[in-house]
């Protein structure tokens, strides 16, 4: 079994606590992680610790003894593209990163932020605070977009409005989405689906041919949205968070 523990340096700056991630992968053995998140707690500095790990027994019983909240269920779905199903007749007006990033503040781009941040598990979680919740989501879109954090961002105006946007990083072996979001008002118009084909379009034109996206089980039109589009569900994870105690 193997353990990843690291400091989340972006959730730490986002909502101005200290962030611990922990990922555990079940598949090498020979070690007790009752007895690691017995140390762990017990001795590093956090405010928060987020932890992903599977269904084991064995892991359980120690995020429970614990006290871990179980939050939600990540799922991650994956897909390889072509050029010839990446083809899409549209009449929406497309923009890349620096085209967004002339056109908007982020003043405009906060809403989308905040109509995407309602489906995240730090919203479900209320111990996050819903304000640091939508903090964190504007600090990722500005990160995203007028920073380096995505390698691309392509986004849809309509009228001067921008009512989707898509952020995406390039991988070794896949390309990965890392945001997608379309205005309340906009959703099942298609936006969507172009957003995807657009980025798959993308991804071909850098030489990859996986995309890889995660999301919440608990987002029931998400999941259908990518299963629709051709996507299979690769794995899902459970996600545990732990407040350190006042």
């Amino acid at each position: 079994m193997r353990v990843d523990i690291k400091k989340d340096y972006f959730d730490s700056e986002a909502l101005g606590i200290t962030c611990l991630k922990v990922d555990v992968d079940p598949a090498l053995k020979g070690l007790s992680l009752p007895t690691l998140l017995e140390e762990m707690v017990k001795n590093k500095y956090w405010d928060f610790i987020f932890l992903s790990t599977d269904h084991s027994p064995e892991f359980l019983e120690g995020i429970q003894r614990e006290e871990f909240r179980f939050i939600s269920t990540k799922n991650t779905y994956q897909k390889t593209i072509s050029h010839s199903e990446s083809q899409i007749t549209h009449t929406f007006k497309i923009l890349l990163k620096e085209e967004i990033r002339a056109k908007y503040t982020m003043g405009n781009i906060s809403i989308l932020a905040s109509d995407l941040v309602v489906n995240s598990r730090y919203w479900k979680d209320i111990r996050i605070g819903r304000i640091n919740a939508i903090n964190l989501y504007e600090k990722w879109f500005e990160n995203s977009i007028f920073r380096d954090y995505a390698d691309e961002v392509i986004g849809i105006d309509l009228d001067g409005r921008l009512i989707g946007l898509i952020t995406l990083k390039n991988k070794k072996d896949s390309g990965i989405i890392d945001l997608i979001v379309v205005s309340k008002d906009k959703r099942n118009c298609g936006v969507g689906s172009v957003l995807v084909k657009e980025a798959q379009k993308y991804f071909l034109n850098q030489g990859l041919t996986k995309i890889v996206v995660e999301t919440e089980s608990e987002n029931i039109n998400a999941n259908n949205f990518y299963i629709k589009l051709g996507f299979f569900m690769e794995s899902h994870r459970l996600i545990f968070h732990k407040q350190r105690p006042s």
